[in-house]
């Protein structure tokens, strides 16, 4: 495919994306109280052709790009996030579909470019080797996807190597278990799943080390799909901030809107569009979101180069952790402020506002945003002492 009609793929899913965020904004408060996100959600995502953004198109998907990823993210994100946060998964997800061995994508693509399936590492499962694979037990967490999947894909501490490492397991040989009673970020489903004593094949795992190096079996299959040798933990840490990022936009322009109308209380029934302390306030949000999204846009394009010149060192990776930990404090305390500003009302069961702010508060508090610990990486690494995590 031409560099031209690449970029007419691309506007083409952007458009659509745009068009789905009146959608998740209607389906957003019915997904919440159920928990997990619509079928008809799920079903127009799907429809749209959004799914296969990232993978090649050798396995019948769109073979774009994370700057792609990017503008379909906060398109989405303008509608809800819990539903955006599921699809940007769901993208990501495929992506990584298409990183493990050949004869295994094969298989899992012949149906179709999109694989529902939640990916979560365990630190308490167990993978034992066995002649032809392994065979897992345990419970993992934190599954957003679950529950429109066809198949899982768990992380785990194999016991003969100590090596981390994914497998993909068909949904029928896990159990879904109910826990996501959550405060924010409800819409998601994120429950937990178990597996009891399942074989899985070695041609349905792959090492989580060469992953999140951008090293998978991936890279070898796919050698001319720029977004495949991507480190993992970059696409992860770029999804959730694509997001928030979504998020703090469209709470500003709601904050406007809602400004034009109020009529503040003890104030002589004047709006409070004509306070100059919250004209003041908007115009500083304004300015932060597009700040905020500048920021994020550059150091994408900053990983995309990196990336290609084969450049994505630890250095690299270090700062762009760090960046993203910052694009999401600062996208968390943008949507905080704009309903600080809107005052108490913003705060009722059928706001929007507090929807995005419980859902900010909960996406933010994800542990790979640990800004202190982000932070702390980056600095080891520019003074060149050894780093002490995995989230990179």
């Amino acid at each position: 495919m031409s560099a031209a009609a690449s970029e007419e793929l691309r506007d083409e899913l952007v458009a659509k994306a745009r068009g789905l965020a009146s959608l998740f904004e209607a389906e957003g408060p019915k997904a919440e109280k159920l928990r997990q996100p619509t079928d008809e959600a799920i079903a127009a995502v799907a429809a749209a052709g959004l799914y296969p953004l990232l993978v090649p198109r050798r396995n019948g998907g769109h073979q774009l790009d994370l700057d792609a990823y990017v503008d379909v993210g906060i398109a989405l994100a303008h509608g809800d996030a819990s539903l955006a946060w599921v699809t940007m998964l769901y993208i990501h997800h495929d992506w990584m579909f298409s990183q493990f061995p050949e004869a295994f994508q094969k298989e899992i693509f012949a149906d179709g470019p999109h694989i529902p399936a939640p990916a979560c590492p365990s630190f308490t499962a167990s993978a034992k080797r066995v002649e032809g694979g392994y065979r897992l037990s345990g419970r993992w967490s934190w599954a957003t996807c679950v529950m429109h999947s066809t198949w899982v894909i768990a992380g785990v501490l194999c016991e003969d190597d100590q090596e981390m490492r994914f497998f993909a397991v068909p949904i029928e040989e896990a159990e879904v278990h109910d826990v996501w009673q959550m405060s924010g970020m409800a819409a998601t489903g994120s429950n937990d799943f178990s597996l009891d004593d399942v074989f899985v094949s070695d041609e349905r795992t792959m090492s989580i080390p060469d992953l999140y190096a951008g090293a998978a079996p991936g890279v070898a299959i796919h050698p001319n799909v720029p977004a495949i040798r991507t480190p993992m933990m970059v696409l992860l840490m770029l999804g959730a901030t694509i997001v928030l990022t979504g998020q703090a936009r469209v709470s500003v322009e709601r904050l406007r809107d809602r400004m034009q109308q109020r009529v503040l209380m003890y104030q002589t029934g004047g709006k409070q569009a004509d306070n100059a302390a919250a004209q003041m306030r908007l115009g500083r949000l304004d300015l932060l979101v597009e700040q905020t999204e500048m920021f994020l846009r550059a150091a994408v394009a900053e990983i995309m180069a990196r990336r290609d010149a084969g450049e994505a060192t630890l250095e690299a990776r270090a700062a762009n952790a760090a960046r993203m930990a910052m694009v999401a404090r600062q996208c968390r305390d943008i949507i905080s402020e704009a309903s600080d500003v809107a005052g108490t009302s913003s705060h009722r069961d059928d706001n929007p506002l507090q929807r995005s702010l419980r859902d900010a508060n909960v996406l933010y508090s994800h542990m790979m945003y640990s800004i202190d610990e982000r932070m702390e990486t980056h600095g080891r690494v520019l003074l060149g002492l050894d780093v002490n995590t995995i989230i990179l």
